[in-house]
């Protein structure tokens, strides 16, 4: 038998991962903190990625963030593009082979690569904060109840 507080729960819980869907729209990734550039989270991504593991293809990045190729080529012309806030990647011909091209960050990609890493960090400090309020015992539950619910959305 389902009491009012399970069916209260679950309306809350669909109602949170509904609003999660609606801001997550069209991202790869859901992030807490304000951006404070004008990149996608994807293109964000595409230079974390960049930034720990330089030149890479653009199918090494495509499979690195579980995307198509043709996105992945889509973020990077824009972070190629020269505008106001400079260029964030550079292509650099493959040594060994002249069709393959690799990627590596500029200065400016450095910076935003960073950027994107605190991001990060500070959504996790957020979560972090918000579990402060529950003791072991009950983090554990919101663990596993987190664990299954993965579980079910991946199946």
């Amino acid at each position: 038998m389902m009491t009012d507080m399970t069916k209260t729960t679950a309306y809350l819980i669909n109602e949170s991962l509904d609003r999660l869907c609606q801001k997550a729209e069209q991202q790869r990734e859901f992030l807490l903190s304000p951006s404070q550039d004008n990149l996608t989270t994807t293109q964000g991504h595409i230079l974390m990625l960049l930034a720990e593991q330089p030149m890479q293809t653009n199918a090494q990045l495509a499979d690195g963030l579980n995307l198509s190729r043709a996105a992945v080529t889509k973020a990077i012309k824009g972070l190629q593009r020269d505008d106001d806030n400079g260029c964030y990647l550079e292509t650099v011909m493959d040594q060994h082979d002249g069709r393959v091209v690799r990627f590596q960050l500029t200065e400016q990609g450095q910076l935003h690569a960073q950027a994107h890493l605190q991001q990060h960090q500070a959504t996790l400090q957020i979560y972090q904060e918000l579990l402060k309020d529950y003791s072991e015992p009950e983090q554990q539950v919101i663990k596993s109840f987190m664990e299954q619910l993965m579980m079910k959305l991946e199946a």
